[in-house]
């Protein structure tokens, strides 16, 4: 198996089944399979899932785990040799997702690779930061961020066709390559919602293995 892509899911069937369809319409070449994990939801998620999404493979939990604890369920029993973190809140595009796996079968170096996020409105999202540091802290606290960029990572100027070397991915759409996870172990579950991948970015990087903004790879968030 090539990919492995995981959805975790809390109460958001309508989200999670456009983001289920926009994987169906727009598959990869390689061979891949789905895993969602669904942290309890008290929606109709679980029916719409097995209804209209029977090759996903669905786990369920009896409480909302969050997003680090689920995700590592699902890449337990995942079978593919890359690993995608897909938040139910997005839309991926014809080469969204092999765009990624080709990436990382060109860069062995790469552990990690991550897609360009667009809001509704076309513009763009961040998706790649810096380590965060006391003074980068400092300054979005006191909202200067607000105000002008961190130099090199003011994404609105880099080339759209241009992969570019980075510190930390954020996690709505991000491809790991699983002999990294082997060295660096899962997402930390001390950590139930948020800056989990900025940590799992750092253990990366401590272990030697480099990481990619690719535009190439494109999705709606």
């Amino acid at each position: 198996m090539d990919l492995s892509i995981i959805i975790v899911s809390w109460n958001v069937a309508d989200l999670l089944v456009d983001c289920l369809r926009s994987i169906l319409a727009h598959p990869p070449k390689s061979e891949y399979e789905i895993l969602v994990v669904d942290n309890a939801s008290q929606d109709n998620s679980t029916q719409i899932l097995r209804k209209e999404f029977p090759q996903a493979r669905l786990i369920l939990n009896e409480q909302n785990v969050g997003f680090a604890a689920g995700n590592n369920q699902a890449i337990e029993v995942a079978t593919g040799r890359y690993i995608l973190l897909l938040n139910p809140d997005t839309v991926v595009y014809e080469g969204t997702l092999q765009n990624l796996v080709d990436f990382l079968d060109e860069h062995p170096q790469a552990g990690a690779a991550g897609s360009l996020y667009e809001n509704p409105d076309g513009s763009l999202q961040p998706s790649a930061y810096p380590f965060p540091t006391v003074p980068r802290e400092f300054w979005r606290l006191m909202h200067l961020d607000k105000l002008l960029t961190y130099g090199v990572y003011d994404q609105q100027r880099w080339r759209k066709d241009t992969p570019r070397q980075v510190e930390a991915l954020q996690g709505a759409s991000l491809l790991l390559r699983r002999a990294a996870l082997k060295q660096t172990g899962l997402l930390d579950t001390s950590y139930f919602m948020y800056t989990e991948e900025i940590d799992l970015c750092y253990r990366l990087h401590l272990k030697g293995w480099t990481l990619y903004w690719v535009p190439q790879s494109r999705i709606l968030h």
